[in-house]
């Protein structure tokens, strides 16, 4: 249970080499998560489990070229490795223009990294949402933002992402050969009142249907999150359509409603690199489709961090699930999480970063 990160920065030139204000700038990090977990589940099998692994094994660098422009690169070593984000962004002010691949504007949860958040993975809820409905997560896009300042400092951002496609049984793959009108488009917006960044988000997701001809599918949100004094919350709510879910022939969308929240509050680490002890608990509901009935899954979480403040800690982490009898049969097909039922996790979990 391992979290490594290294960062270094090169010394800022201009492109003539001289000091100035037009200067490059050259940052490494990375960071590993080393976890142990033990699972027990009441399927229609039970069995519990022990596992041990590498969750995150992440490397990457940001390079300021200009000004105005700087590239982001970052890959997971952990498993196999793969691109996590790469993408250009250029800043004038007050509009903000980037393009790559990074997380759509989407879920406060999903936008924060990991080593931000209290908890020690995103968990069961966030893996149905990202992997199976194919909501937030990481994807090739663009988004503009226009940012106004002053006390609220509210954001404007719209983008469009890559679609996806569905092979009907385990996995989902982006859309090759997409028309510019079949894209995922995402508007937000943000205001942030003194300690509080509250925002709402609207996607317009497509997939094809039984015909190959791209239908939408809409998705609202709106969360909040609060850093204040040592108390961190956060907080969401869902709302949107799915073709995933459709209860009955004929039908060509099902309507779902999902929330979570987390709540911590740290004792110490006021500068980086304290001591610190942080207890936090999570919870988090989803009904997947409003028109049936036993169907809902709902995940709790309760653990403590203990470490040096943004450095290094020691995550000890309980979950409970609870899922409904008529839980779609999708969600015990995905790839990216093969049992959805009842059951019992417990997380130990050491990482570290710098």
């Amino acid at each position: 249970m391992f979290l490594v990160a290294a960062a270094a920065q090169a010394q800022t030139l201009d492109s003539d080499g001289s000091e100035g204000e037009a200067k490059r700038e050259l940052t490494f990090k990375g960071r590993i998560f080393m976890r142990g977990t033990w699972q027990r589940l009441d399927g229609t099998i039970p069995y519990d489990s022990l596992d041990l692994s590498v969750p995150t094994a992440r490397v990457g660098l940001r390079a300021r070229v200009s000004k105005a422009l700087a590239l982001t690169l970052e890959a997971d070593l952990a498993g196999k490795p793969a691109m996590k984000d790469g993408y250009i962004q250029g800043r004038w002010k007050p509009f903000t223009l980037r393009a790559g691949q990074f997380k759509m504007p989407i879920s406060a949860i999903a936008l924060d990294s990991l080593w931000t958040l209290p908890i020690a993975r995103r968990g069961l809820i966030n893996s149905i949402l990202v992997d199976q409905m194919q909501i937030a997560g990481r994807r090739p896009g663009a988004t503009a933002q226009l940012r106004f300042g002053g006390l609220l400092d509210p954001r404007f951002t719209a983008g469009a992402f890559q679609s996806s496609v569905w092979d009907g049984k385990k996995s989902f793959d982006l859309a090759k050969g997409a028309s510019a009108s079949t894209q995922n488009l995402v508007v937000r917006a943000d205001i942030t009142p003194g300690p509080v960044d509250a925002g709402v988000s609207v996607e317009w997701r497509t997939f094809p249907d039984e015909n190959g001809v791209f239908q939408r599918y809409w998705t609202a949100s709106v969360d909040a999150k609060l850093d204040w004094r040592g108390l961190r919350i956060w907080a969401e709510g869902f709302t949107g359509a799915t073709f995933l879910v459709a209860p009955t022939t004929g039908s060509v969308s099902s309507t779902f409603l999902a929330g979570r929240t987390i709540v911590a509050w740290r004792f110490g680490g006021a500068d980086k690199g304290g001591f610190y002890l942080e207890p936090f608990a999570a919870f988090g509901v989803l009904d997947p489709d409003r028109e049936n009935s036993a169907d809902a899954i709902i995940e709790a979480v309760v653990g403590i961090n203990i470490g040096q403040w943004q450095r290094a800690r020691l995550t000890l982490q309980g979950e409970i699930v609870r899922a409904g009898d008529n839980i779609p049969k999708y969600f015990s097909t995905s790839t990216s999480r093969p049992t959805v039922s009842d059951g019992e996790t417990v997380i130990l979990q050491v990482g570290a970063a710098f």
